[in-house]
């Protein structure tokens, strides 16, 4: 029986700390996650503007805060879970998560991280999860100024 407290992860000797494109892991750690809170903070808006009450607004941010926790990819494993895997690229957390565990190499330094290909530590990955967040904000703020511009109808 392990304790909670005590779960199998590398020495610190063995943490990554050169990062794969800006030359510091710890860098390039903040700007996923400071890229995946923008995007997400995008994809919010995006979604109320679906709305015509404020009352209506907090039924859809607990809906995307679950969807996010559980789609991330850090709950469960998607890689082996093909259809929780699909659905999973339609949420901004799953590629925010998977370009912070790309950018400090999770799959080396904890052994009982699901190997997953997103989370791979190379310099492409990182860019394409990065990508993907950028392509969830493009499509986004496209999104937004189609409804803001639109005639209000009576």
């Amino acid at each position: 029986h392990r304790d909670l407290h005590s779960f199998p992860t590398r020495r610190s000797s063995d943490l990554v700390t050169r990062g794969l494109l800006l030359g510091d892991a710890a860098v390039e750690l903040y700007v996923s996650v400071a890229a995946t809170a923008v995007v997400s903070a995008i994809v919010a808006l995006a979604l109320s503007s679906l709305t015509r009450y404020r009352e209506q607004l907090a039924p859809i941010a607990v809906l995307l805060i679950l969807l996010s926790l559980v789609f991330c990819g850090g709950t469960f494993p998607l890689a082996a879970r093909y259809g929780f895997n699909v659905v999973s690229w339609f949420i901004p957390a799953r590629w925010g998560l998977a370009a912070s565990a790309s950018s400090v190499d999770l799959n080396r330094i904890d052994e009982l991280a699901t190997h997953d290909t997103l989370w791979t530590h190379s310099t492409g990955w990182w860019l394409f999860d990065l990508a993907m967040l950028g392509v969830f904000a493009v499509v986004c703020l496209a999104w937004l100024r189609w409804r803001l511009r639109r005639p209000a109808r009576d």
